[in-house]
C-alpha cells in the first residue's frame, strides 16, 4: 500500500515537473510559426502565460516602453499576457500607422466585455470601420455634435450636474459612502438619453 502510495506521488511530482516544459515548448513553437506567416516586428522574449508583463512593471508604464523600444527598435512586438499587442514609439511610425495605413490600424480590437457591451460592435465606439461605422459618425456628426444640438442640451446637464452634487452632498454631513459608479452612471443617462432625438432615430432602419 505504501509503495502503491510512493508511485503516485512520484507520477504526480513527474507531471508537474514536465507541464512547466511541455507549456514553454508550446509557446515557443507558436510564436515560431507566427513570426514566419505574419512577419511581426522584433521584440522582446517572452515567458508561459505573463508574456511581457514581468518587463512593464519595473518603472512607469511609458518608462517602461521606452527602455524596450531602444534595444528593439520604435516597433516591436509584445504579449500582455496571451493579448498580442504592438507598440510604436516614435513619430515617424505613428504617422505612418495613424495615417498613411490609418484603415488598416483604426478599427478596436474585439472581445467578449467589448460585443456584449455594444451588442456585438454596433455601435460607433466599436463598430469596425467600414459603411456601418461611416453612416454612424455621419448621424453622429449632422445630429449630435452639432452647435446648436449642444446648446439646445445645455439646461438638461445643468439640471443634472446639480441633481448629481446636491445629491453628493446630502450624505456628507453623516460620512456616507458614495457609490461615484452609480452617480456617474445615473449622471450621464438621463443626458444621453435626452440627447438621443427622434430625428436620429429616424436615421437608422427598422430592425427585422
Amino acid at each position: 500500500m505504501a509503495a502503491l502510495h510512493l508511485s503516485a506521488s512520484l507520477s504526480l511530482l513527474l507531471v508537474l515537473l514536465l507541464l512547466p516544459l511541455l507549456t514553454l515548448l508550446l509557446f515557443s513553437g507558436g510564436r515560431k510559426k507566427g513570426h514566419a506567416a505574419w512577419k511581426l516586428p522584433p521584440g522582446p522574449n517572452t515567458l508561459p502565460i505573463i508574456g511581457n508583463l514581468h518587463q512593464l512593471g519595473r518603472s512607469l508604464l511609458h518608462q517602461s516602453l521606452w527602455e524596450l523600444s531602444k534595444q528593439h527598435g520604435p516597433v516591436m512586438r509584445l504579449k500582455l499576457g496571451r493579448v498580442p499587442a504592438v507598440v510604436v514609439s516614435s513619430a515617424g511610425s505613428a504617422e505612418q500607422v495613424l495615417r498613411t495605413h490609418d484603415l488598416q490600424c483604426c478599427s478596436r480590437p474585439r472581445t467578449i466585455s467589448t460585443a456584449k457591451l455594444s451588442f456585438g460592435g454596433s455601435d460607433v465606439a466599436f463598430a469596425p470601420y467600414g459603411s456601418h461605422w461611416r453612416h454612424l459618425r455621419k448621424v453622429c456628426v449632422a445630429e449630435l455634435f452639432t452647435t446648436k444640438k449642444t446648446t439646445s442640451f445645455r439646461p438638461v446637464r445643468e439640471d443634472e450636474v446639480q441633481r448629481t452634487v446636491e445629491s453628493i452632498r446630502s450624505r456628507a454631513p453623516d460620512s456616507v459612502v458614495v457609490n461615484l459608479s452609480e452617480e456617474l452612471l445615473s449622471l450621464a443617462a438621463p443626458t444621453v438619453s435626452t440627447a438621443w432625438p427622434k430625428s436620429v432615430k429616424q436615421s437608422f432602419p427598422p430592425s427585422s
